[in-house]
């Protein structure tokens, strides 16, 4: 059985990776570890972590925390995750995303169907979308995948794990970097968390910038 390794960097918004990784144990049937960067937070993420993957009930069973000593940053907290991730497929998931029921599935069966080098999510919650093109029907296990080419790789994606690219100069070109092209599920879109709301970034107004988009 083949098992998706997802990673997700984390840097201080606890509250928002409660609710990553709680959409993720309650959407997710497809097999995962879920690997968490754990960017040195000083906010009770580290404690928060270390609590739910020793809860007797093992509620979290699929969490893999990992506390660093110092920010890596995204990019560089993703390709370490990478580098210790066991599974077949590379997932990205940002730590301020929720996922829809049946998310994973979709994304893997719509990648090995067309042979595209990554799937990403539409993202809800943003201020500007990216349109894909071409857009038409892919059935899948989980229903109808309506998907368009895209040219970049945005918030939540995944990728085969021999595709993972660590010499893309960041998360967003990983499609480019590639170099097969990309498709965006239009419906099973994941949420920004506290995102746009017609006016305003919300989680802007909570943090300072250099809190959410941190390091390298």
């Amino acid at each position: 059985m083949k098992k998706v390794s997802i990673i997700t960097r984390s840097y201080q918004r606890l509250e928002y990776l409660v609710q990553c990784v709680t959409s993720v144990r309650e959407n997710t049937i497809f097999p995962y570890e879920h690997i968490i960067i754990n960017n040195n937070s000083s906010d009770g993420t580290r404690q928060w972590l270390d609590w739910i993957t020793t809860m007797s009930s093992g509620y979290y069973p699929n969490l893999k925390p990992v506390h660093m000593d110092r920010n890596l940053g995204d990019w560089k907290g993703m390709k370490y995750g990478a580098g210790i991730a066991i599974g077949d497929y590379i997932v990205q998931l940002d730590n301020d995303i929720t996922v829809p029921k049946n998310w994973l599935t979709a994304m893997i069966e719509v990648l090995e169907s067309t042979g595209v080098g990554c799937v990403t999510l539409k993202r809800k919650g943003v201020q500007h979308v990216l349109e894909p093109k071409n857009i038409r029907d892919i059935q899948t296990s989980v229903g109808l995948a309506t998907v368009g080419n895209i040219g970049v790789s945005v918030a939540c994606w995944i990728v085969r794990r021999e595709d993972f690219n660590p010499e893309a100069k960041k998360a967003f070109f990983m499609a480019g970097a590639i170099g097969r092209g990309c498709l965006k599920i239009i419906n099973f879109p994941c949420q920004q968390i506290e995102g746009w709301d017609g006016s305003r970034y919300q989680q802007q107004e909570k943090y300072h910038k250099k809190d959410i988009y941190s390091g390298e």
